[in-house]
C-alpha cells in the first residue's frame, strides 16, 4: 500500500494483473522456485506459501504473528500468447471466518434488545480498529507480493487497483 493512501482502504481487497510470455506450467514453476514451503520456519526466501499448476497463495515472511496481514491469492490463466496471472491480496480464510462471526453472531443474539445496542458498536468498532491497527505492520505487503511474482515470471503489472 502506498504509505499516502487511506488505511481505511487497506481493509479492501485489492487486484492486480500480470501479464507474461510464459506457459502456465512455466509460471508455477519459477514462483514455485522463489516461495518457500508456507510451514518452513526458516529459507531462502522472503515469502512463503503453496504454488500449484494453476492456482497459488503467498504471503511475506515475517518473524512476528500477524494473521492480519494480506494474502496473496493467484490464479494462472492460459493465454494463446501467455498467461495472465489474476492476482487478490485479501485476509486468509481464518481471519475471515473470525471476523465476520465477530461481526454477525453479537447482532443475531442480541437482535432487538435495546439495552445490548451499545455493546454491539463497541464490538464492531473493536473489530475495525483491530483490522486496522495490525494492517499497519503489513502496509506495502501487497506491492512487495506483486512485484516479487512479477519478478519471478518475467512479467509486468497491467493493472493494480491501489488506493
Amino acid at each position: 500500500m502506498a504509505e499516502d493512501a487511506s488505511l481505511w482502504t487497506s481493509i479492501l481487497p485489492r487486484k492486480a494483473t500480470i501479464l507474461t510470455q510464459l506457459s502456465r506450467e512455466v509460471c508455477s514453476e519459477r514462483l514455485q522456485n522463489e516461495v518457500d514451503g508456507s510451514l518452513s520456519l526458516a529459507g531462502k526466501s522472503e515469502a512463503t506459501g503453496v504454488v500449484d499448476r494453476t492456482w497459488a497463495r503467498v504471503n511475506r515472511r515475517t518473524f512476528y504473528r500477524n494473521d492480519f496481514k494480506p494474502v496473496l491469492y493467484i490464479r494462472f490463466v492460459q493465454l494463446p500468447n501467455g498467461t495472465e496471472l489474476r492476482c487478490v491480496s485479501w485476509f486468509g480464510i481464518f481471519v475471515t471466518i473470525f471476523m465476520a462471526a465477530w461481526v454477525v453472531v453479537p447482532w443475531i443474539v442480541v437482535g432487538g434488545v435495546s439495552s445490548g445496542w451499545s455493546t454491539l458498536i463497541g464490538m464492531d468498532l473493536f473489530a475495525v480498529a483491530l483490522i486496522v491497527g495490525c494492517r499497519l505492520f503489513s502496509r506495502g505487503d501487497h506491492e512487495f507480493l506483486v512485484n516479487l511474482v512479477a519478478r519471478a515470471v518475467n512479467g509486468r503489472i497491467v493493472q493494480d487497483n491501489a488506493p
